[in-house]
């Protein structure tokens, strides 16, 4: 039985130039095949062919957002953490936001970045974390969770 090549799996679409993959996905939305006993992602598939290896450490980023997208012109090799800022992912959404839940600006005074165990890192606000050390010691800290608990109040029980 002869299988289409990965080339005959491939819709053209002239509005968008997309190179829409028309064989099987995977959970995520790639397209995916085999080709001499090797399991292909379609979209690195074509990019190798067209341009080459991919750089070790590098991910293929769809500059058009679509994942069944095979065009070589549509992708590029990024860096991880530059391929999840330009998505819709939480990295991304985290990243964008200039103040935290309470609304305290995240600037360079009021914030505090660490690392975490992954090795990724994280950000805290530096306002909040003062708050909740006073509610704690005030014996509050509950009601600073609800967000009922100001700062102010920490001045009145103190005269």
């Amino acid at each position: 039985m002869h299988r289409p090549t990965p080339e005959q799996r491939v819709q053209k679409n002239s509005e968008t130039g997309c190179w829409e993959w028309m064989g099987a996905l995977n959970a995520y939305g790639y397209g995916v095949f085999n080709l001499d006993k090797r399991y292909w992602y379609a979209h690195r598939y074509f990019y190798v062919q067209a341009k080459g290896e991919i750089p070790a450490g590098f991910d293929r980023d769809h500059l058009c957002r679509n994942r069944k997208c095979c065009n070589p012109e549509h992708l590029e090799a990024v860096d991880r953490r530059t391929n999840l800022l330009r998505g819709d992912t939480v990295t991304a959404s985290n990243a964008a936001k200039d103040a935290c839940p309470r609304g305290h600006a995240y600037d360079t005074t009021n914030t505090i970045h660490r690392k975490t165990r992954l090795g990724g890192s994280a950000r805290f606000c530096r306002q909040c974390r003062r708050e909740r050390y006073v509610a704690e010691k005030m014996g509050m800290y509950q009601e600073w969770l609800r967000g009922e608990f100001k700062p102010d109040m920490a001045e009145k029980a103190a005269v």
